[in-house]
């Protein structure tokens, strides 16, 4: 499992959109999509604004344990 399997759990997990979180990040759907099939690198200033807008940590970005907001 690659970052990009990680956005795109992690998304699902919260219920958002592909759309949805391209526009929290400032980025497209299209590098969103590319992103989460592993076509295009997800940069370090990217991750970070994926954690703050999941609600995530790096560990679980890079593959650690996904937690729900409820736990």
């Amino acid at each position: 499992m690659n970052i990009g399997d990680n956005v795109k759990r992690l998304r699902e997990a919260r219920n958002m959109k592909q759309v949805e979180l391209a526009r929290a990040l400032g980025i497209t759907q299209s590098m969103l999509a590319q992103i989460e099939r592993g076509t295009k690198a997800l940069t370090m200033n990217l991750a970070l604004c994926v954690v703050s807008v999941l609600g995530c940590s790096l560990d679980e970005l890079a593959g650690g344990q996904i937690k729900t907001r409820e736990e």
